[in-house]
């Protein structure tokens, strides 16, 4: 008996499985809603991101353009949030339009709608859905629809990795005492700072609105499947010069690398 329960535990991870979940979005359902023309370069990105680190892709979770709706993205990363279990992986790659307090074109409809608290430390991303004269209902925010699934999966001890590129996603780090995040990335380090033991983060602002931008540099710098934060963040500050991303890179303070070796 004990042969067999130590023979289960050496091949445990053998049966793990990796879920991933890409969501972009070139072109929205309303079309004042500008276009990003190279959320095809992200797609592609992604996969080989995620062949790289050899994802089955019947686990591999898709919502391109008029697929990726609330709903849709919601359900998905509770389905996902529900059937992962701890030596499983999970990848989560987000590319469209996010908007924050700090944005002028919808900070008055955020204030109107009652959203300023929960506003205040995080950022929210635009489904294809997303409608301004119905934000509230339309909009994702981070703190209140993707936290508490992504809480779910960090609690099973799941190792996972969460990239958003869009712009204002970096506010769902910015607090009242720092209104602004440097160009080069951080890896916050202060016990206590972040909600997730397991999840690493990466955020990276779109400044000319468009997609296809970050998705390379990450490509490029996760090649090393077992690439320590320390090395990620050098490599992503190296490759960002001369392009017109600010990202951001979050752990828990405890957390070396993305994923155990």
């Amino acid at each position: 008996m004990k042969k067999l329960l130590l023979l289960y535990l050496i091949y445990l991870p053998l049966f793990a499985t990796d879920y991933a979940l890409i969501i972009t979005i070139g072109n929205y359902k309303d079309r004042a809603i500008p276009k990003l023309r190279n959320y095809k370069t992200d797609i592609k990105n992604y996969n080989e991101i995620l062949y790289n680190y050899r994802v089955n892709s019947k686990n591999i979770y898709k919502l391109v353009n008029d697929k990726a709706t609330k709903k849709n993205i919601k359900n998905s990363l509770s389905s996902i949030a529900h059937k992962i279990k701890k030596n499983d992986r999970f990848f989560m790659f987000f590319s469209g339009h996010g908007t924050s307090l700090f944005d002028e074109n919808y900070s008055q409809q955020l204030q109107e709608a009652g959203l300023t608290n929960i506003m205040k430390s995080s950022g929210a991303i635009l489904p294809y859905n997303f409608d301004s004269k119905n934000i509230n209902k339309t909009l994702i925010i981070g703190k209140r629809d993707f936290r508490p699934q992504l809480k779910k999966i960090d609690l099973k001890g799941v190792e996972s990795l969460v990239v958003f590129d869009a712009c204002f996603s970096e506010n769902s780090i910015r607090r009242e005492s720092i209104k602004w995040i440097n160009r080069t990335p951080n890896i916050l380090t202060k016990s206590g700072s972040y909600p997730y033991k397991n999840i690493v983060y990466i955020a990276s602002s779109i400044i000319q609105s468009q997609s296809g931008r970050f998705s390379p540099i990450l490509k490029s710098c996760l090649n090393n499947r077992n690439i320590e934060l320390i090395s990620l963040k050098s490599c992503i500050n190296t490759k960002i010069r001369g392009s017109m991303q600010i990202p951001a890179i979050l752990a828990n303070h405890n957390k070396t690398a993305i994923f155990k070796k």
